[in-house]
């Protein structure tokens, strides 16, 4: 209803005269934008809201609009359509209805592998992209195809607690490898290529990672790598959903990036994180080709295929604007960077400048408290909700995780609890 009434109001401040009718026909509009506003799609568009309300009410010579104004407001209905929807209402009410392939629509995986391989400087094709409801859904696979009892499967610790549970789910040995504060939440590419075993069948990497908004280095990425190429029994599962939220120039490495490990890596990512559609559920997978009939198989016989809807509408984001995402990076940026200092000026919390993501994974050892214990304090007295390390791995024992994915004035008040808490 908000998106019809924005619609409705362009449209008629568009061929609206004399000046007294354009300025009235484009209150309307700004009226119908800013109720609209406690959506948090249209939120993102700050930079388009901005050049809007700019240009505001600048009447050309007859009175109408003045085209540089119309071409601004034009384009800001274009972006708040791309990230609200019509593509998914359109799909719904009008179809397709019926099963995709099970791999995903043909135009939506051609368009994935247009924007991860411009983006990457790397060659992919659709025939390559699997999509999927959900990030989770591609390391759940790449688990049960390369577990099973005997096998060993290497993942980060602390690390997002799934990685664990889709390994021993596969019936194979969940492998931690640590995840080290003193390599700014990365890791040390010897340290784990000692861990690899005739045994291990696959690796699990997520750079930029969950909890620890850890970004491993060039340097640390390239070694694993060569690595690896010492051990091509063992496939790569490379974890990318927060590629797009780095910081400070921070510098991302794709496992795309290695065509010699390319036959047995996989990457994860999705729409979640980068298109702030964490409920449309949708992801995808890039896969070996060879391996993208068995991944067909398991879809079968697991969710059939992805709803149309959802795809059509992850189709519209993937070919739409993409200059919000830069806004929305830089919004996260300025929380991390309260975040971090607010932590910082609590007596005996330390936390390292994450590099992306947007988490923050404080060491609390200094307080005197345990974190498990903290947490639950923290909830029942000041009602702060913060995730104790052990949930992501026996490493994560002494640190908690903050989610900064909230706004600044939350935030502030959340560091403002803690500190009384814990220096009262």
């Amino acid at each position: 209803e908000e998106l019809a009434a924005i619609r409705e109001a362009f449209d008629e401040m568009a061929r609206a005269k004399p000046r007294e009718a354009y300025i009235e026909a484009d209150l309307r509009f700004h009226g119908a934008v800013v109720r609209a506003c406690g959506n948090p799609f249209i939120m993102q568009l700050e930079t388009a809201l901005s050049a809007v309300w700019a240009t505001s009410f600048r009447a050309s010579s007859d009175g109408g609009p003045d085209p540089k104004a119309l071409q601004l407001h034009k384009k800001l209905l274009a972006a708040i359509e791309a990230r609200n929807g019509p593509a998914a209402e359109k799909a719904v009410r009008d179809g397709p209805h019926g099963y995709t392939s099970p791999q995903g629509l043909p135009v939506l995986r051609d368009a994935v592998a247009q924007y991860v391989g411009s983006r990457f400087n790397v060659p992919v094709s659709g025939d390559e992209v699997v999509i999927v409801p959900g990030g989770k859904v591609t390391f759940y696979f790449a688990c049960q195809m390369f577990g099973g009892p005997g096998a060993e499967i290497l993942y980060p610790d602390p690390g997002f607690p799934p990685y664990r549970d889709a390994a021993r789910s596969s019936g194979a040995t969940p492998v931690p490898y640590p995840i080290r504060e003193e390599k700014d939440f990365g890791f040390d590419a010897e340290e784990v290529l000692s861990l690899i075993t005739p045994r291990t069948r696959l690796i699990i990497i997520n750079s930029p990672a969950n909890p620890t908004g850890g970004v491993v280095s060039r340097q640390e990425i390239t070694k694993l790598a060569h690595g690896l190429s010492l051990h091509p029994h063992v496939a790569i599962l490379s974890d990318e959903i927060y590629s797009h939220q780095v910081y400070d120039g921070v510098d991302f490495v794709s496992f795309l990036s290695f065509p010699d490990l390319r036959d047995r890596t996989i990457i994860l990512d999705g729409w979640s994180k980068t298109f702030a559609m964490t409920g449309w559920r949708l992801g995808f997978g890039i896969w070996p080709k060879h391996l993208i009939e068995y991944v067909k198989k398991l879809i079968t016989v697991d969710h059939s295929c992805t709803s149309v809807a959802t795809q059509m509408a992850g189709l519209a984001a993937i070919t739409g604007p993409m200059d919000e995402i830069e806004t929305f990076r830089r919004s996260f940026q300025k929380r991390r960077d309260i975040v971090v200092e607010g932590l910082n000026a609590i007596k005996g919390v330390r936390c390292r400048v994450p590099g992306g993501a947007f988490y923050a994974f404080p060491n609390i050892e200094g307080t005197g408290w345990a974190s498990r214990d903290l947490a639950r304090e923290l909830l029942d007295k000041a009602y702060v909700a913060l995730i104790f390390g052990e949930s992501f791995g026996a490493n994560g024992k002494g640190y908690m995780r903050l989610s900064y994915a909230a706004s600044e004035a939350d935030i502030r008040e959340a560091l403002k609890r803690m500190k009384a808490f814990l220096e009262a």
